[in-house]
């Protein structure tokens, strides 16, 4: 790439028009952006769009991007909650039925968390529901961060959580549900 951009698969253009302007500016401004905060899961919204970076090795290889508002009906789709990125309680459940199914088939361990925000209702009475949503939302944000890639993380109810742990045993879950609870219980929300 070194600094130019260049067509994948198919036209180059020597001469490019508007729109190819406006989507290599993005791209250049997603490109720019320190490589910690990028969000690679859920993308980085410029302009309306959720764009991700791309990668080969260590290296920045380019940037891909849709419309906003495709990518939410996207989510919806696929079973996400749109205010904590975690699946909805309809999509967890099958997907707890499929891994318990994994785990039984592979007899492999597997262990499950609940976990329920005592704080949440109290936020909503006190501050009001934009204030709760931003609680969820950094809560959704938390556990990303903590949690595995493997991991599945439901919205099971409004303040209610299930995390499904694949490959791992009660010792471990114990150690998972004890780390949530002290980043979540420190959790503050601007």
């Amino acid at each position: 790439m070194n600094g130019q951009w260049e067509a994948v698969g198919g036209r180059v253009l020597k001469t490019p028009n508007r729109a190819d302007l406006v989507i290599q500016a993005r791209a250049d401004r997603l490109l720019q952006l320190d490589s910690e905060p990028l969000d690679l899961v859920r993308g980085n919204e410029i302009d309306g769009h959720l764009c991700f970076g791309l990668s080969f090795g260590e290296h920045r290889a380019g940037a891909v991007g849709l419309p906003k508002l495709f990518a939410e009906s996207d989510q919806t789709r696929r079973g996400l909650d749109g205010l904590t990125q975690c699946f909805n309680r309809t999509h967890g459940m099958k997907l707890l039925d499929a891994e318990l199914q994994r785990a039984k088939r592979s007899r492999t361990t597997f262990s499950l968390v609940m976990m329920d925000l005592d704080s949440a209702k109290s936020v909503n009475d006190e501050y009001g529901h934009l204030c709760g949503d931003a609680l969820l939302s950094a809560v959704g944000k938390k556990m990303h961060e903590l949690l595995r890639n493997s991991d599945v993380k439901v919205r099971y109810g409004g303040e209610e959580f299930l995390i499904m742990l694949p490959d791992t045993p009660l010792r471990g879950a114990i150690h998972v549900a004890r780390i949530l609870n002290s980043e979540l219980g420190n959790l503050s929300v601007k």
